[in-house]
């Protein structure tokens, strides 16, 4: 049951470590695209701007390359000025004004400018369905009249494009799932391997561990359970209790497993690396012998102040050997 859990455990840990991944590189192929329109509309912006300049304006004025605070137009409504709230260069301040006059005398053409749009990401590598959302003055016109599907797909911030900001462009694409993988983020996927690396390190390390264990496990001698092992000592297997006499013992894990050892070994010496199998199996190999003799020594005295209760039962050491369990001469042993 332990192993199973241990497996399911695994199991979940590093199907959620994978989603977790999938999902973080999924989104990252959305970032990207998405910093492919906004440069993409950018250069559009412009490029729409100097065709549409061309045919309506007759800008003579030579920019200076200087940082100006306002600029004059000429709209329909007449000469004005236009006040920025801080300086910009010259020919910014000539763009945005000009934008502001365009929108009133030749505006965007969404189709057209979608067109421009699809070109410029195109050269991104990036083929998707494309659309742009304009807007001046509080009225909205869509490109191919799709007023729908902006709402699903990867979509930039509307961008400003007038000095009074009355107009603005936005941009859309609806991408395929492959597209946003293809486009996802390349450090994502070499995560997602040493993910894999280690948790497969991971799982291997713990099966080895488990089959370690159940192998000393089959190697530990076994001993009847609810049974009268000695005349005089019974084990209650599942209370994890020693009776002598029909007094309790024995109820502490650690020692109750070293006198299951004991007594299933009445005319033999159980060895410090017996008791070490069966009370610290995982940590036969990692731990240091003279800590393992400690503990031992602490478990084995225990053991004796509560076996001085029954007087006729005791524990005997012999060096190089081990420790055996001493009982009345009259007892006839156990005979599995």
């Amino acid at each position: 049951m332990k192993r199973i859990k241990r497996k399911i455990t695994i199991g979940l840990f590093l199907i959620i470590g994978l989603v977790s991944l999938c999902v973080s590189f999924f989104n990252s192929g959305k970032e990207n695209i998405q910093e492919h329109l906004n440069e993409a509309l950018n250069k559009t912006i412009i490029v729409d701007f100097h065709r549409r300049e061309l045919k309506e304006m007759r800008y003579t004025g030579k920019s200076l390359n200087k940082k100006v605070d306002r600029i004059k137009i000429t709209s329909n409504e007449g000469p004005e000025y236009i006040i920025f709230e801080d300086s910009v260069e010259e020919y910014l301040a000539y763009q945005w004004a000009t934008q502001y006059i365009l929108a009133q005398i030749r505006p965007v053409n969404p189709d057209k400018f979608n067109t421009l749009f699809n070109e410029e990401i195109s050269k991104k590598n990036i083929i998707c369905r494309t659309g742009i959302i304009y807007r001046h003055k509080g009225d909205i016109q869509y490109s191919d009249k799709d007023s729908i599907s902006y709402q699903k797909s990867i979509a930039t911030q509307a961008v400003i494009l007038d000095a009074k900001k009355t107009v603005t462009v936005q941009a859309w694409a609806d991408c395929d799932r492959a597209t946003i993988w293809k486009n996802g983020d390349k450090r994502i996927t070499w995560l997602a391997v040493f993910y894999l690396i280690i948790a497969t390190f991971v799982f291997s390390h713990s099966q080895a561990k488990q089959i370690n264990t159940e192998n000393v496990a089959t190697n530990s001698p076994t001993v009847p359970t609810n049974v009268f092992l000695q005349k005089g000592i019974k084990v209650d297997e599942k209370e994890r209790k020693i009776y002598i006499n029909d007094q309790e013992c024995i109820t502490m894990d650690s020692g109750f497993k070293i006198m299951r050892l004991l007594i299933g070994n009445p005319k033999h010496f159980v060895s410090k690396e017996e008791i070490v199998r069966e009370l610290w199996p995982v940590e036969i190999n990692s731990t240091d012998k003279n800590i393992l003799n400690n503990r031992i020594n602490k478990h084995i005295n225990t053991l004796r102040k509560a076996l001085l209760n029954f007087p006729e039962y005791q524990i005997e050491t012999e060096h190089g050997k081990g420790y055996r369990l001493l009982i009345p001469s009259n007892l006839t042993p156990y005979a599995p």
